[in-house]
């Protein structure tokens, strides 16, 4: 599944991973859009077999259930935030990817609530993260450093507090990637 995007940048698709249901639907379309239009392959994962819904009622194409992925066929993963996001939370399977991807070197990105889920995989020690105000107790309560920026990039973890700043994460995880 190796794709050439740009001269020498980035081989391989971004996988962006959304909830079944009730995903937040800017942070993964507009994250989306930034991607796409600056080079990027998406690929689609979720616990839903053909189709996950936003809570604004937007339809994301499900490429493959989040299970089948290998990180070795992407070069980074996006972690979608929205009320469905807590599915992942004690999931060991995504926990465990975002684990993989993370001590491969690659990017592991998550906007909004969906930062918890970095934080549950144990990959945001001696990181600065950001999340969504409302769960900043997610981060503080594992003695995470809490930026409380709208976009926080520190290493290969790229993390953003929420929906109003989906274009502005598209755009960070494009630079890191060389996009």
């Amino acid at each position: 599944m190796k794709i050439k995007l740009k001269e020498g940048n980035m081989e391989s698709p971004i996988i962006m991973v959304v909830a079944g249901k009730d995903f937040r639907d800017p942070e993964y379309f507009e994250t989306k859009e930034v991607l796409t239009n600056r080079g990027a392959i998406i690929k689609t994962a979720s616990t839903a077999a053909e189709e996950a819904v936003g809570i604004e009622g937007g339809r994301a194409g499900v490429d493959l259930r989040f299970v089948d992925i290998n990180p070795e066929d992407f070069g980074a993963i996006v972690f979608v935030g929205g009320t469905g996001v807590t599915e992942y939370f004690e999931n060991a399977d995504v926990l465990d990817l975002a684990r993989k991807f993370n001590s491969s070197g690659k990017l592991v990105a998550a906007i909004c609530w969906a930062s918890e889920i970095l934080a549950r995989a144990g990959i945001l020690a001696d990181k600065k993260a950001t999340i969504w105000d409302g769960a900043k107790q997610a981060l503080l309560s594992r003695h995470i450093a809490y930026s409380g920026e709208d976009i926080t990039v520190d290493g290969n973890i790229i993390t953003a507090s929420g929906p109003a700043y989906a274009t502005k994460f598209g755009e960070a995880i494009a630079d890191w990637l060389k996009l």
